[in-house]
């Protein structure tokens, strides 16, 4: 259906323009639009705009000439129009006379009805169809001397109206977009909540969606979980201060690069309120329509120390601290402290320097923490494994066995087969025993 009337559209305009070119065509009459603005137009929801156009006459042949007005929707829109007279009175038949070389002001209503809305557009083609005025004139006599006298060639049977005429005037395009003449969004940002000691902050936009400049009027409301009234309990630090009132924003916002207004929310807590959830409710009212508010309700939570070591819960790492015990800022005691937090506390944990992400035995340790052969090389550094008494050089390998080009080689060279044999034996048992150990400490986290 939209490509349709698109393609009448276009037809239309074609039309018009042939017409232009056709001199036989062309009128004497020209249209202009009063006010020299642009042809962009804002129309109001539910509201109407009239826009006044003049009509000139050049015409000096004829007693009067009458023009048909028209106004085509060539693209959206289809809303109601009405052609009014400059006393804002109808016109009939949306014609108007003008005598020779004159002009007439009119108007033109558009109304936002039917399924007008809010950023809908239009786009209203106007021109005129223009046709002197007929008058019947006396041939009883001498009809060659009345040829132009009724307005027309034949000034017996020629009685079309203007509507009919192939005359047409220039054309003007309105182009309109449809407002809401005042409006506003409200919006808080929930996750920028910041809170310092027991007061709370948080950040809120409004955008004027008005067409109209607006100011505001604030106001804050307290409530606990069962819906209790609680203002007397907080003290609003922005936009408003105690007592709890609604005032003006003191400011305006307007169409363009300055429609937004960003700001923040503050307000604190008396210390006599017991660590609870609450709710507040942030209302807003526009001071051109009283009518016209936004609100929004958050949820928070006062102050909490379940664990009761001095440390509130949001900032408490450790939130099952014995009572009385001492503890630091994350509020953890020397028992709870795991400084390289992979789940083995400091006071048990016999590596304190394990590498995140690593997995580590029921002591804190990963398996390159470990030394499996015991002989005071950590398996990360272990070239060799030795046996229980070895002497080992830096590389775990036993100083016996180091060749004179210092090349390092391991006592398993120089053992017979079934040495050898025990020795690997062994040292996969340790090596399983170990995984074994590391497994069982994953699971139990």
């Amino acid at each position: 259906m939209k490509h349709l009337q698109l393609l009448i559209a276009f037809a239309f305009v074609v039309l018009l323009s042939f017409t232009f070119d056709n001199s036989e065509a062309a009128s004497p009459v020209a249209i202009s639009i009063n006010d020299n603005s642009s042809y962009e137009k804002i129309l109001l929801k539910e509201e109407y705009i009239i826009q006044q156009f003049t009509i000139h006459n050049h015409d000096t042949t004829y007693r009067k000439m009458e023009v048909n007005l028209n106004a085509v929707w060539v693209e959206g829109g289809g809303w109601t129009t009405m052609w009014l007279d400059d006393q804002e009175d109808f016109m009939p038949d949306n014609t108007i006379s003008l005598g020779k070389a004159s002009s007439e002001t009119v108007m033109l209503a558009i109304f936002c009805d039917g399924t007008c809305d809010v950023e809908d557009t239009g786009s209203l083609m106007i021109f005129g169809r223009t046709d002197p005025r007929f008058y019947q004139a006396d041939y009883d006599d001498d009809p060659s001397n009345h040829t132009d006298t009724c307005g027309s060639d034949d000034c017996v049977t020629d009685t079309s109206p203007a509507s009919e005429s192939a005359n047409i005037t220039n054309s003007i395009q309105l182009s309109l977009t449809v407002w809401e003449d005042f409006s506003f969004d409200l919006d808080i940002n929930k996750t920028s909540l910041s809170k310092k000691d027991n007061v709370f902050n948080w950040n809120y936009t409004i955008t004027n969606t008005g067409y109209y400049w607006d100011s505001y009027n604030f106001s804050v409301e307290f409530y606990s979980e069962t819906g209790a009234s609680l203002d007397s309990y907080f003290n609003v630090l922005q936009p408003v201060a105690n007592p709890i009132t609604t005032i003006n924003s003191q400011f305006s916002l307007n169409l363009g690069d300055n429609n937004v207004y960003e700001s923040n929310i503050r307000f604190n807590h008396s210390l006599s309120l017991l660590p609870s959830d609450y709710f507040f409710t942030f209302y807003i009212f526009s001071t051109s329509d009283p009518s016209l508010s936004k609100s929004v309700t958050v949820n928070f939570t006062t102050d909490k120390d379940s664990d009761e070591d001095g440390i509130y819960d949001f900032a408490d790492k450790c939130s099952d601290t014995v009572s009385g015990d001492l503890v630091d800022s994350d509020g953890c005691s020397a028992s709870q402290r795991d400084l390289d937090e992979d789940g083995i506390s400091d006071a048990l944990d016999k590596c304190s320097d394990t590498v995140s992400g690593d997995l580590v035995d029921s002591e804190g340790c990963s398996y390159s923490q470990n030394d499996l052969d015991n002989d005071g090389v950590t398996n990360d550094k272990d070239a060799c494994f030795s046996l229980e008494g070895d002497v080992v050089d830096e590389n775990g390998c036993k100083l016996e066995n180091i060749e004179e080009n210092d090349n390092t080689t391991s006592d398993l060279d120089n053992v017979d087969d079934s040495e050898e044999v025990s020795s690997l034996s062994l040292m996969s048992a340790l090596v399983c025993v170990s995984l074994l150990s590391v497994i069982r400490r994953r699971f139990n986290h």
